[in-house]
């Protein structure tokens, strides 16, 4: 456990967690439902496109064009959507 939290990925958790308490006690409604449902879901997409970039990085193959694929995508759900 301790090993995690010395590595890249345990830092960039602390400083979200310590972000996320600086601007609740700034402001003091950060952590609401309708806060934390409205960043979910404005993250959903990367978070979605994430998960398939991993899938294929660690099968071996280096391909990014799940990110392209992903954003072309999105401009057209966008130009169909308006």
């Amino acid at each position: 456990m301790i090993d995690f939290f010395k590595s890249t990925a345990g830092m960039v958790l602390i400083v979200t967690i310590l972000v996320g308490i600086a601007v609740h006690a700034a402001t003091g409604n950060f952590f609401t439902a309708y806060n934390i449902s409205t960043l979910t879901r404005a993250a959903s997409f990367i978070i979605i496109i994430s998960f398939g970039q991993t899938i294929v990085l660690l099968t071996g193959g280096i391909d990014l064009s799940v990110a392209a694929i992903g954003s072309v995508s999105s401009m057209f759900a966008a130009t169909f959507y308006g």
